[in-house]
């Protein structure tokens, strides 16, 4: 389980100061992101401003195994409605860090913004539930030169009113970056860098018979949006110039790509509705997540997950913001 000696390890994180919306969504979602400003703390007081940052390192101690090849660079993001633009600190060559507006690369209510103009091409996904005042969002760039840059960003601005002796569920959507192949060329494109759609759902125990409330939950349906594998199937064929005869040709099929369920194991959520934990794939620890709940009685959570999987293993950065369903 990871301690609070492993919260402490991170020097940089972000936190969400207004929820400022980019376009509205309905029932009071919004699918932009207002201010991140830097926060040398893991956790404010009680009452104050909150965030959880992201150490990718903590797996190696907590999960066993390597540790990821992604860090967390990101220190700050700040919205600009006029310009609806990004300015992402702390990732290399993105030049001033400007992420522009691009819709049509939005995954399911997370605004997309890019920046296309340095020595790297990043795609960021982000997403404010402006009536939690809660936000979330995951940066990434393509795997190129033995290397990738990007983050995560997780942010709360008031502290949340947990309930006692009663169980919660939350649902929502899940967006991620995954890094695919190993692109060592010159090919800038973000061909290399796939986004990745899904479903969440929690469940949270507040029942006081624990020495603290816990977590856990699931994240199912996920598919990339940007590739697709292919498939050798044998189809019978006409014999051309012999009415009546068929012969067998194999033919490829093109299909979706499809992943399989992220776990997120068990673990306790804190006196300030912040909780970390492992993410788990057909039973196997390959990586973290944080989250932290906003609202009154536990209305509503926001986490990320940080995760490598597969073969060639590929690193996946992914965000969800999830509410209750009573």
């Amino acid at each position: 389980m990871i301690t609070e000696r492993h919260f402490k390890m991170k020097k940089t994180t972000a936190v969400v100061a207004s929820c400022v919306a980019l376009m509205s969504c309905g029932s009071g979602e919004s699918t932009g992101i207002s201010s991140f400003v830097s926060s040398p703390d893991r956790f404010a007081n009680s009452g104050e401003v909150a965030a959880i940052p992201t150490e990718t390192q903590r797996y190696n101690e907590t999960a066993g195994g390597d540790a990821f090849a992604g860090q967390n660079e990101v220190t700050s993001i700040t919205y600009d409605s006029a310009t609806e633009t990004l300015t992402i600190l702390g990732d290399p060559f993105d030049l001033a860090g400007t992420f522009k507006r691009a819709p049509k690369r939005d995954v399911r209510g997370f605004a997309a913004f890019e920046n296309e103009g340095g020595a790297r091409n990043y795609l960021a996904l982000v997403r404010v539930d402006s009536d939690n005042n809660l936000a979330a969002g995951v940066v990434g760039t393509p795997f190129r030169l033995d290397n990738e840059f990007g983050g995560t960003v997780l942010a709360r601005g008031a502290a949340p009113t947990l309930p006692t002796n009663r169980e919660v569920r939350h649902v929502g959507d899940y967006a991620g970056v995954r890094n695919v192949g190993t692109n060592n060329g010159d090919d800038m494109s973000n061909s290399f860098l796939h986004r990745v759609e899904g479903r969440v759902q929690l469940d949270l125990d507040f029942f006081t018979d624990r020495q603290s409330a816990g977590i856990e939950g699931v994240i199912t349906n996920r598919r990339n949006m940007d590739g697709t594998t292919t498939r050798e199937v044998e189809v019978e064929v006409p014999v051309i110039g012999r009415p009546g005869q068929t012969t067998t040709e194999t033919r490829q099929i093109a299909e979706e790509i499809t992943y399989q369920d992220i776990v997120l194991q068990f673990t306790g959520i804190d006196e300030n509705g912040n909780f970390s934990g492992i993410a788990a794939v057909g039973g196997q620890p390959v990586g973290l997540y944080d989250g932290m709940i906003a609202g009154n009685n536990a209305a509503a959570s926001a986490g990320i997950v940080v995760i490598q999987e597969g073969s060639p293993v590929s690193l996946e950065r992914g965000a969800f913001i999830a509410r209750a369903t009573d």
